[in-house]
């Protein structure tokens, strides 16, 4: 399919008819601003991004809604609801309903914030209604999947690669001659999964002091968890725009007037090809995943090569969304990194900025772990088998300290031992600087 494609405005070239689905995701981009040829964009714009990415799936504000009641029911259930509300009545009774613990990824609380009893409370405050940033939806686990371990290091075997692919100059067989063998190689690779964790705490005063709506209890789980998430990414993100995990031949760096926002546009389409055509494939079960920041999808989105390849009810329709690329191409999908983080160090000013940002990259990626297969990178998890506290290898910790505090300490600790593992660097390929 990838080889059908023309750019430029060449009479014969294929167009690919635009769906119904296909308009109703473009308006709502368009109407959010991301289709502006130039200027800042606003967040609703990049809301919008996000929540194209997945089609038809859960989206993250009903997501983070589901998370809150699976951490609740997970707390009652742990700690047995009735003791559970006997241990914790003090700041039950003053919020009206049950507090949890545990769980993953939702919202994004300050670093370093240890709070009283005074900074949860007013003289009076709106029920329904507290504010907290959220940072995007992640995808380094969509392009990195999670391969559960039972060991925390080990080995596994490699094939080598020319093996199925030569076989002998002359196989030719006489009357009573003999077949000619063939011969195969193995290999081994190892893995070491590395734990890390990070705790938070919170004074029992302040819990029994807050004001609905705040959820303290849930707040010191939520923080941990998704500063375990923000860590896992920036290490994912890192792994895959590190042109050194790539082949020779899988990455090229972009300058000037080949940037497909120059003057001239570059040529995206042909760059795209290339990678198609560089990515080595496995046996197994495995996708074609597109990704890059969200400042080079926007310069895709409305750059004139690539809409002149579509049309609706006669036109083209002014902005391409990320299914439409990855369908272009013959890919599964095409993931748009918009997460944030702080690059500055503790302490100093803030500075804010993507975690995905000056690449654009394809890669294989396997549906499921499997034997004979090939991919770019996994993420090795150790399953931590007869530890207390772990859940397929996430291990999560809440404790009281009665010594600490006026009424006590709340803890909450979460960590992970992994190995963001780059598997063949082939199977991949990476554009640096596809844009100015």
């Amino acid at each position: 399919m990838p080889h059908e494609i023309s750019g430029g405005a060449p009479a014969d070239k294929r167009i690919t008819p635009v769906t119904d689905s296909d308009m109703q995701a473009i308006q709502s981009l368009r109407a959010a601003g991301v289709g502006e040829a130039s200027g800042s964009l606003g967040d609703s714009a990049y809301r919008a991004i996000v929540a194209q990415r997945r089609s038809g799936r859960m989206t993250a504000g009903r997501r983070y809604e589901s998370w809150i009641d699976n951490v609740k029911t997970l707390a009652r259930s742990q700690r047995g609801g009735q003791l559970w509300d006997t241990e914790n009545s003090s700041f039950v009774r003053a919020m009206g309903f049950e507090v949890g613990a545990g769980g993953s990824a939702g919202g994004f609380a300050p670093r370093n914030a240890l709070l009283g009893s005074t900074t949860v409370h007013t003289n009076a405050t709106i029920a329904e209604l507290s504010i907290q940033y959220g940072n995007d939806d992640f995808i380094g686990l969509d392009l990195c999947p999670v391969i559960e371990t039972p060991k925390k290091s080990d080995t596994f075997f490699t094939y080598n690669k020319r093996d199925r692919l030569v076989g002998p100059a002359n196989d030719e067989v006489g009357d009573y001659g003999d077949a000619v063998e063939i011969e195969e190689g193995r290999g081994t690779d190892t893995y070491a999964c590395v734990p890390r964790a990070t705790k938070k705490k919170i004074a029992a005063s302040t819990i029994a002091n807050q004001d609905a709506p705040l959820d303290e209890m849930l707040d010191l789980a939520e923080a941990v968890a998704e500063i375990r998430a923000l860590k896992r990414e920036e290490r994912i993100a890192t792994l895959l725009t590190t042109a050194g995990n790539f082949a020779t031949a899988n990455k090229s760096t972009l300058a000037g007037a080949n940037q497909w926002n120059s003057a001239g546009g570059g040529n995206p389409l042909k760059d795209m090809q290339t990678a198609d055509a560089a990515l080595w494939r496995g046996r197994g079960p495995s996708d074609t995943l597109a990704y890059s920041g969200l400042a080079e999808y926007h310069v895709l989105a409305r750059h004139p090569d690539i809409l002149g390849l579509f049309i609706y009810g006669g036109a083209t329709p002014g902005l391409a969304t990320p299914d439409m690329i990855a369908r272009l191409m013959g890919w599964d999908r095409y993931l748009v990194g918009r997460a944030r983080h702080d690059t500055a160090v503790e302490g100093d000013a803030v500075s804010y900025a993507r975690i995905w940002s000056g690449f654009f990259g394809v890669v294989r990626v396997m549906r499921r772990p499997s034997i004979r297969n090939v991919a770019f990178a996994v993420t090795m998890r150790w399953l931590a088998n007869g530890m207390l506290g772990s859940s397929r290898g996430i291990v999560t910790k809440q404790w009281y300290d009665a010594s600490q505090g006026f009424g006590g300490t709340y803890w909450h600790e979460q960590g992970e031992a992994e190995h963001y593992k780059a598997l063949s660097d082939d199977t991949g390929y990476l554009f640096t600087s596809p844009t100015a």
